[in-house]
């Protein structure tokens, strides 16, 4: 009789064994498989970060930068600026003293002109503050800053 219960003993520890190796694999298994979604998931989030931030770089709009400019009011206003360096800018519009003019005006050798009539220059010896803002595909960057003071003259 007592070697069926050394018997019995034995095989209760072997299937304690067993459960603590299969309970010792299962929570192997669900380790596993969270750190692999979790790794996952954080390229998906690098990747849709990645994509966002070239997007942004995309669409944004560098203005171009005002070298000098010749306040003409009996002819034309001339703006002389470094062109933006955004692909696809081909107009640039005027801020005078707050008021950004709606006209689009083309680049031509480094200098804008603009009728002293059309961006209101319109008084000698008045001081006008002139930013240059590039166009692209009908949205404007930041004007150029600081503004350049000019005096307007005949």
């Amino acid at each position: 009789m007592m070697s069926s219960f050394n018997f019995a003993k034995k095989g209760q520890g072997s299937l304690e064994y067993l459960l603590i190796i299969g309970g010792a694999l299962l929570v192997a298994v669900v380790v596993i498989t969270l750190i692999i979604s979790i790794n996952s998931s954080g390229t998906q989030q690098s990747q849709q970060s990645n994509d966002s931030y070239q997007a942004m770089l995309d669409s944004t709009i560098v203005p171009p930068v005002i070298v000098d400019i010749d306040c003409n009011v009996l002819s034309n206003t001339k703006v002389y600026l470094t062109p933006s360096p955004t692909q696809g800018v081909s107009t640039y519009r005027l801020k005078v003293n707050n008021t950004i003019y709606p006209t689009d005006l083309t680049l031509s050798s480094g200098v804008i002109q603009a009728t002293s009539s059309l961006i209101n220059i319109t008084s000698d010896g008045n001081s006008y503050d002139i930013s240059a803002i590039a166009m692209k595909d009908g949205f404007m960057s930041t004007p150029s800053s600081p503004a350049i003071t000019c005096v307007a003259h005949n």
